[in-house]
């Protein structure tokens, strides 16, 4: 009885899943901007943060952009060069691998350096017109998300770890 019960309950939740599905299309291929967007950060539908990797050979640098004015028929209007990662000899990254913003001025990124191993928390309080190194670790970091500007998580291969400042 309890697992015709699951299977009803599944059945239903799938189905109401499927009610609500909306209808996805591409707003543009974000042609010559950069080949290599990994995360999003959405305001509307004309202005938001993207970061992801440079992706050129020789060129391991990650990148956050803001946008302010998008347009999908001019992929290239608005978008401003908030922040890029170091490029010494010493450093090798997959680029910034997520953003997460409380406002559209204060924010976080993470990235790693391959070579050393180290991930690095960065966070800008003005929009991205300046970073601030915040927070390192061995062992690299993935994934970050706040809910508000003192209450975030971020993730590495072994852990998650919080902050509540």
């Amino acid at each position: 009885m309890k697992k015709l019960l699951l299977g009803i309950l599944l059945i239903g939740c799938s189905s109401s899943v499927r009610l609500v599905a909306q209808t996805w299309g591409i707003a543009s291929s974000m042609g010559g901007i950069n080949p290599y967007p990994k995360d999003i950060q959405i305001f509307s539908p004309t202005q938001f943060y993207y970061a992801g990797s440079i992706g050129v050979t020789g060129d391991p640098r990650g990148f956050i952009y803001k946008v302010n004015n998008f347009a999908a028929s001019n992929v290239n209007n608005g978008f401003t060069s908030l922040y890029t990662t170091p490029t010494a000899g010493s450093y090798g990254t997959n680029g910034i691998t997520s953003i997460s913003f409380v406002s559209a001025t204060q924010g976080w990124a993470v990235w790693t350096n391959f070579i050393t191993g180290i991930g690095y928390v960065i966070n800008t309080t003005n929009g991205g017109v300046t970073w601030n190194n915040q927070f390192s670790l061995t062992g690299g970091i993935l994934k970050i998300y706040f809910v508000n500007s003192t209450h975030g998580w971020f993730m590495n291969n072994s852990a998650i770890y919080s902050t509540t400042d």
